[in-house]
């Protein structure tokens, strides 16, 4: 059975979760779940608004986490549940397709035939059919399982997810669905050393991806974005500046996320001094400046 929520939980009434839609200086997001010391993130609207899925630091437990969904049901959100595929070791950093149906996550579980849970994360997905939710299965792009972090997917259903090389840097890749399964994945932005943190605009004009041990960087870890050219080819990275990104050897700005119909970019900030993490979002206007003339 799916874990219940297990702390007090607000009425939020209305669109985006119940919270008053930002401008161009960031806000808050839903304060009352995300303002915590237990780890949250991976804020992930279905494309109708009605549903909204993350992550969470299940009770009483050291690196489980949980995928929630609450859904608008007249008008309120429902008391988030835990999605039925979930195990006792950490699922998240997770994307929905644009017609609800797959939800594609990274997960620390044993693989097929094991028993044991892996040192790094592998990418799985799972398919709502009349409503309920598949077992988790393993993701092959190209025939071969993906281990990897963040998955994003656009409208298109291509996939995007970092890959870390055998010379440990990590880049961005593609890869593409072609009617019955998911193409070789496609390498499309280098250049980084660590992060990988990342989300795909839903028309995937350009990916906002978290860096770390770049010399731009104001704090531990901070967003940057790449723009697709007309020739299919990405911009080199751009520092989304002190707009979005904390200042400070301790914070770490991460986890992003742009909502279904363009409107708004959703991301975490981390302070490691104060092990506290909030969520903030944002006109997407603010990203969409930093695109080159």
């Amino acid at each position: 059975m799916p874990q219940r929520w297990t702390l007090d939980f607000p009425i939020l009434r209305g669109p985006w979760f119940g919270q008053t839609p930002p401008g161009e200086t960031p806000t808050a997001f839903a304060p009352e779940i995300f303002d915590t010391t237990r780890m949250s993130f991976g804020t992930v609207f279905s494309h109708d608004g009605t549903e909204f899925f993350f992550g969470y630091e299940r009770e009483g437990t050291d690196g489980v986490h949980d995928i929630l969904c609450s859904k608008l049901v007249d008008g309120i959100w429902t008391e988030p549940e835990a999605l039925p595929f979930n195990v006792d070791v950490m699922d998240g950093d997770h994307c929905l397709s644009v017609d609800g149906r797959r939800l594609f996550w990274r997960s620390w579980r044993p693989l097929p035939g094991e028993t044991e849970p892996q040192e790094r994360s592998y990418l799985w997905w799972s398919e709502r059919t009349d409503g309920l939710w598949s077992d988790a299965r393993l993701l092959l792009c190209g025939g071969e399982p993906q281990r990897s972090g963040y998955p994003a997917i656009g409208r298109s259903g291509t996939l995007y997810l970092t890959a870390r090389g055998t010379d440990e840097k990590v880049s961005i890749c593609r890869s593409e669905w072609n009617g019955d399964a998911y193409g070789r994945p496609e390498e499309i932005v280098t250049g980084m050393t660590s992060g990988g943190d990342m989300c795909i605009a839903p028309n995937e004009r350009y990916l906002v991806i978290a860096c770390t041990e770049r010399p731009e960087n104001l704090g531990k870890g901070d967003l940057y974005v790449s723009f697709r050219k007309d020739d299919d080819t990405w911009t080199p990275l751009r520092h989304l500046g002190d707009a979005i990104n904390a200042r400070g050897e301790n914070a770490y700005t991460h986890c992003p996320m742009i909502t279904p119909g363009d409107e708004y970019l959703l991301y975490r900030i981390y302070d490691y001094a104060a092990n506290r993490g909030r969520v903030f979002w944002v006109d997407v206007r603010v990203v969409e400046r930093y695109e080159p003339s």
